[in-house]
């Protein structure tokens, strides 16, 4: 079963003069399974979006439900359904609070009353999950770690949750690309192994037109946009700037190819995928 939004709006500070409508009757689903990206510019409504899912926010109108389930009906229920949905935030090395990496991890499961057996075989399984050694991390301040560690850190306590749906605000955001590249692969990995739905926020183009099946575009607290990623990134790649927004680079070479009279497939969003079609095209043209 889904995620799901229904004609769901959410005002900041309402009847103020600060007031900000962040959200205008969104209706939408996240399937299981899925690897959805939510992109838009600064402001659109993604975070405030997301909180919702899990119920961090109650919609001023609408309701949510997951698996089938409302949110904010009982503690009880909403307790259940917030173990299912487990969000990773911007900077979620900020949030680590605890004197020992294992006491991190282990911190949701404890909370929520599971025996100290199955708290520890959670927090050796989500260490694994995201490459931390057990032996040689567990015991050590989270705070001496490097900052791509304790991201990982951060997501093991998520994980540590077992959530079916894995919701991520801008995973990567202040790290190198190497830092990058490791956080994500992992993952997409798990999203491949476990078929673990997963929703990522970000504002890195690239990232979304290598992991994503589906984009969804915001704009202004809307859904302007929800499609394939090909549909979206290529297809409305001319609409994207009236989002705010930019096409990846290499869709934006390939288009730039494709004008110049090479046959270039639409699938093309990657720089692996352009240098397959480069090499296939050019080894065409050596045979004739």
């Amino acid at each position: 079963m889904p995620i799901e939004l229904i004609d769901v709006s959410y005002t900041y500070m309402p009847r103020t003069p600060f007031r900000r409508e962040a959200l205008r009757g969104i209706s939408l689903t996240v399937g299981d399974g899925e690897f959805l990206a939510v992109i838009g510019r600064t402001g659109s409504g993604k975070s405030s979006l997301i909180q919702h899912f899990n119920g961090l926010l109650r919609p001023q109108r609408g309701r949510v439900t997951v698996d089938g389930v409302a949110l904010h009906q009982n503690r009880a229920i909403d307790k259940l359904l917030r173990r299912k949905v487990g969000v990773v935030f911007q900077y979620p090395e900020h949030q680590l609070f605890a004197e020992t990496v294992y006491e991190d991890i282990a911190f949701g499961p404890i909370n929520h009353g599971l025996p100290a057996g199955e708290v520890e075989q959670r927090v050796r399984d989500a260490m694994r999950v995201v490459g931390l050694d057990f032996g040689e991390v567990a015991r050590r301040s989270p705070f001496s770690l490097s900052g791509g560690q304790m991201r990982r850190v951060a997501l093991a306590g998520v994980l540590a949750m077992r959530p079916q749906y894995l919701v991520l605000d801008e995973p990567s955001a202040g790290l190198d690309p190497a830092g990058r590249r490791e956080i994500l692969g992992k993952i997409y990995r798990l999203h491949r192994r476990h078929r673990l739905t997963v929703v990522l926020v970000t504002h890195n183009m690239e990232e979304v037109a290598a992991l994503a099946e589906r984009v969804m575009v915001m704009k202004d607290g809307r859904v302007v946009s929800d499609g394939s990623t090909r549909q979206v990134l290529v297809e409305q790649a001319d609409r994207l700037p009236e989002w705010g927004l930019r096409p990846p680079g290499v869709v934006r070479i390939a288009a730039e190819l494709r004008r110049r009279g090479w046959p270039l497939p639409t699938e093309v969003m990657t720089t692996g995928s352009l240098a397959r079609a480069v090499v296939s095209i050019c080894g065409r043209t050596d045979a004739e």
